[in-house]
């Protein structure tokens, strides 16, 4: 019997993402072409490396597309000014893309979540640069800690525990907006699509 009475089997290891199924591949694919990808990227970088060991050439700089690219060529020609921008894009405008990631985010969350992110992009409107680049690791952190805690808030507990939510008898258009676990209606997890595009570009702004 689960949680509002109703007899049902509850299978405890589907909360953990484990079941059976006939389909193994289906569930698997992406998994091996991942393996693959990253074993051709290991290929390609040690073949690399012992090309640039065998000429004596120089290791180049991790990041830079096109070492030999300066600001002042970028105003010769559209060719140029696209492979400075490959090498310098995120450097000059990195800080607008994250803003642009959260206000997307924002847009495809609507709910107390998103409220969060609005605050703290409101508050980074209002610093200066180099206030900014001071608390930007301690942001990135916090953002780090509250994508897991959206997560767990998506997986809820199991029902194996036979356990009601305190909020189980409210407005389920408020539990949605809270982003509260529930059995009935669980978090959307589409509304987490956004994360990683989010974290990825917070993380990468950390160095620069």
């Amino acid at each position: 019997m689960d949680v509002f009475g109703i007899n049902a089997t509850v299978r405890a290891p589907e909360w953990i993402g484990l079941h059976k199924t006939d389909k193994v591949f289906t569930y698997t694919r992406d998994y091996i072409l991942l393996t693959i990808l990253f074993a051709f990227r290991a290929i390609v970088e040690l073949r690399q490396s012992l090309y640039r060991y065998e000429h004596g050439d120089l290791t180049p700089i991790r990041g830079v597309l096109f070492s030999n690219i300066t600001r002042k060529d970028a105003d010769i020609d559209m060719l140029n000014c696209l492979k400075y921008f490959a090498n310098f894009f995120f450097y000059r405008f990195g800080l607008e893309v994250c803003r642009v990631t959260a206000v997307i985010t924002i847009g495809l969350r609507s709910d107390l979540i998103s409220v969060i992110y609005a605050a703290f992009l409101l508050a980074t409107l209002s610093l200066k640069r180099k206030t900014i680049a001071q608390i930007w690791p301690y942001s990135t952190t916090c953002l780090a800690v509250l994508f897991a805690f959206q997560y767990t808030l998506c997986v809820g507990i199991p029902k194996a525990f036979c356990h009601v939510y305190p909020w189980t008898n409210w407005d389920h258009n408020m539990i949605e907006w809270l982003f509260l676990p529930d059995f009935m209606i669980p978090p959307n997890p589409v509304k987490l699509y956004g994360n990683p595009f989010l974290m990825e570009f917070e993380a990468a702004l950390v160095p620069v």
